[in-house]
């Protein structure tokens, strides 16, 4: 069988009534394909973050095996999510399950009142009890047609304040020029997609004075202590100190190269190195924001919660000081630069006869990135960067690939876009 040639499957098994509808090549945006592939995007992001309930990604959208089954599974109730629609925050099945329990009324279909084609509930017994009908579940002119009707309510208010409503529709063009950060109007799209641009287009970067995934995840016991004699990686937090912490480094030898795209995370970066004596962290980060008013500094408020933590990891206040201590001791570079558009910045400052740790977080995976890349922006400057570092003598790399596939391994290792899955898992 092809990929993609199966009608549906089903995911995340749970036990809740609600079970959850996608049809990725539903014919909504048939003619904006390229907002159609941003929208999904933000889209599945939101629904990972968001949704607690099974899952049917149904590619035959005239199939109705997926129905029968999903009621044996005990699912009641399906929600579609149709495209530029998705959960604000967790509990929306909580929410759902209570608006129709308080339901007095036979319904097939509860919609939206202005935009059915955002999130629609669908009552499965009662669907299958209705006269049969040949179903579209991707044609939105089905649903207005056949079963949007006397038996159709609309969500109630607590559903529609929890969830996003982009109705890309609307105005296509004006919607995906916004995504992108160009020139756009507002007055004819909808408030949903209005908040969303302004979401995806925050014009700087925070500060990542710690990090917002625990400094130790991702490390390999693949890798024994072997003085690494490069450490590159983004300035965020401490992460790349403990690499070099976890896999050694050499006072003699090692060089730190940190880049940024943020001028304010950068200068943060060198004057730590530079004038933090490695003690009360929160405080040397709380005078940095009051000298530097321009810096964004939503993150802030995590440092103080974080510090003891990082202590912790790296072995107490003494083992902590002392490795700081024969840090500041070693050759830092400080590179402003964007990694995506900006690599070779990067990988024309390193010494190709050093062995070498690449850190790139999930810079490649970012779904900002992605809505706002041009075409193949994204794929070709991967591409290049790893080619690049595969000319180093020995460099390991650390990562999410344009898929979000975590990559933890010897840069020769990877090969190309379709077989990442299977490699760089942290062991």
């Amino acid at each position: 069988m092809k990929k993609g040639d199966k009608h549906w499957d089903y995911q995340w098994i749970s036990d809740s009534e609600i079970v959850n509808i996608f049809i990725p090549k539903n014919t909504h945006l048939a003619n904006w394909e390229e907002l159609k592939q941003k929208i999904q995007l933000l889209q599945q992001v939101e629904i990972d973050n968001h949704i607690n309930s099974s899952i049917v990604n149904l590619y035959n959208d005239r199939n109705i095996e997926w129905v029968q089954y999903v009621r044996k599974m005990g699912h009641k109730y399906a929600a579609f999510w149709f495209d530029g629609c998705w959960p604000k925050s967790d509990g929306i099945e909580k929410k759902i399950l209570q608006f129709i329990k308080n339901l007095d009324e036979e319904w097939i279909t509860a919609v939206h009142p202005n935009f059915p084609d955002s999130l629609m509930l669908l009552n499965i017994d009662q669907f299958n009890a209705w006269p049969p009908k040949a179903p579209n579940f991707g044609s939105y002119d089905f649903w207005a047609e056949r079963w949007l009707g006397e038996q159709t309510v609309e969500l109630n208010k607590t559903i529609l304040r929890n969830i996003v409503v982009c109705a890309p529709k609307t105005d296509p063009v004006n919607f995906l020029n916004g995504l992108m950060g160009k020139k756009y109007t507002d007055h004819t799209i909808t408030r949903g997609a209005r908040v969303v641009i302004k979401r995806k287009n925050i014009p700087t970067s925070p500060i990542y004075f710690v990090n917002t995934e625990p400094v130790d995840s991702g490390i390999s016991s693949r890798l024994k202590h072997e003085n690494f004699q490069q450490y590159v990686g983004t300035t965020a937090g401490f992460k790349l100190l403990y690499l070099a912490f976890k896999y050694g480094f050499d006072i003699d030898s090692t060089k730190y190269v940190w880049f940024d795209f943020d001028a304010c995370s950068l200068k943060f970066k060198r004057l730590m190195v530079e004038n933090w004596d490695g003690s009360n962290y929160p405080e040397f980060v709380k005078q940095f924001c009051n000298d530097n008013p321009e810096a964004n500094i939503d993150l802030l408020k995590n440092v103080d919660k974080e510090w003891l933590n990082i202590i912790e990891k790296f072995g107490g206040e003494h083992s902590w000081l002392d490795f700081w201590t024969q840090v500041k001791l070693c050759d830092h570079e400080f590179i402003e630069a964007d990694l995506v558009q900006d690599y070779h910045k990067i990988t024309n400052a390193l010494d190709k006869d050093k062995s070498t740790f690449f850190w790139a977080s999930n810079i490649y995976s970012y779904v900002l990135l992605k809505v706002r890349s041009e075409p193949f922006t994204l794929e070709k400057s991967f591409a290049d960067l790893i080619t690049d570092l595969q000319k180093i003598n020995r460099c390991w790399f650390l990562g999410t690939d344009i898929d979000d596939n975590e990559l933890n391994c010897d840069v020769k290792s990877i090969i190309g876009f379709s077989t990442n899955d299977s490699i760089g898992k942290a062991i």
